[in-house]
């Protein structure tokens, strides 16, 4: 072939990639560095004021052009995205405009790039909150697919969990670093949707707190998944600088890090003042056990049993459902409908 991107084999990442080492090996402008994945190429362009930066993105952009058209390809200007990063108090009064492929284009406060929001201060505000629209939009679509009081059983339930647990944790060792206290009232939405999620997964009732529904759904908060994930990474990335990387290597460091978000999971939920006493009384002394069982299955009436949010008398009349808590089933109604009295 002459020109264009082999597909529909499974060389074909292969070969583009040995086809596109051509861009690679291009002579790099001072300051500038050329990054490429699949078919995106980014140009990086720094300097210590803005019209030399411009320069030299304009200098390499032009290179890089020039060896792409030399494959066979052609670039898309009308989709190409350019964002300006400066430092605090320096933000510019006009943005800067890079020109690439016979096309001006203005640079941006913030971009896209393999599906992560990079912005000019690198807070990453307009990722959590991309992610935030993207995760809604998964969640209707599944949640239609997990109705309290019918199939799916919790295995696909949890299945389908697990969409949104990719879609949050995408790219997490890119923007950990900012996940402090200042930055958890942006995440509070993404929060939010994941206490909806697990209550879903486990068939649960609204009222449930976030803590109880995470746990019975053995589904750890988001943010210790993200602390996971980054700890694995670094992990990993030792391994293979020092030239050690095996499976049993691989496996071990995920263990390792797993375990200790486990732990810092079950201080959270023993935390004093927790919510869900009932719930945690029964669970936490068998934590590993209740993570790691891989038999039986929550249903919509055994959460309730669990959880004393359901059809029960306590319950009701603290949601103002009932003039009293009282059992309608016993001769003696002034016995306090509970858990422990409907089953013992």
């Amino acid at each position: 072939m002459s020109a264009g991107v082999p597909q529909g084999s499974v060389l074909g990442p292969l070969l583009w990639n040995i086809a596109f080492d051509f861009v690679l090996r291009l002579e790099q402008e001072e300051g500038c560095r050329t990054v490429c994945y699949a078919d995106d190429t980014l140009i990086v362009s720094t300097s210590s004021g803005a019209f030399d930066a411009v320069l030299r993105a304009n200098i390499m952009a032009a290179r890089v052009v020039r060896r792409i058209r030399g494959l066979g390809l052609s670039i898309a200007a009308q989709k190409t995205e350019a964002v300006y990063f400066y430092g605090k108090g320096k933000e510019p009064r006009v943005m800067p405009t890079v020109y690439v492929d016979n096309a001006y284009v203005t640079t941006t406060t913030s971009m896209k790039y393999l599906d992560v929001m990079i912005d000019s201060r690198w807070s990453f505000q307009d990722h959590f909150r991309y992610i935030e629209t993207k995760t809604s939009k998964v969640s209707r679509a599944l949640f239609r697919l997990m109705p309290n009081l019918r199939c799916p059983h919790e295995g696909k339930r949890k299945l389908y969990a697990n969409v949104l647990t990719s879609v949050i944790t995408y790219a997490a060792p890119v923007w950990s670093d900012v996940l402090s206290s200042a930055f958890l009232r942006t995440l509070q939405p993404i929060i939010k949707l994941q206490k909806s999620v697990a209550i879903r997964v486990v068939s649960a009732y609204r009222t449930l707190s976030f803590d109880i529904a995470t746990l019975l759904a053995r589904m750890p908060p988001w943010v210790l998944q993200v602390s996971l994930r980054c700890r694995v990474y670094g992990g990993l990335t030792d391994l293979r600088t020092r030239g050690e990387w095996t499976k049993e290597a691989v496996a071990e460091i995920k263990t390792q890090e797993r375990t200790i978000m486990n732990r810092q999971w079950s201080a959270r939920l023993n935390r004093p003042g927790a919510p869900g006493t009932l719930t945690r009384d029964a669970i936490m002394p068998h934590f590993s056990d209740w993570l790691g069982r891989n038999f039986g299955s929550i249903s919509f009436r055994l959460t309730q049993l669990i959880t004393e949010h359901g059809c029960f008398g306590h319950y009701l009349y603290r949601m103002r459902k009932r003039d009293s808590p009282a059992c309608l089933h016993c001769t003696c109604l002034s016995l306090n409908d509970t858990v422990e009295h409907t089953i013992f």
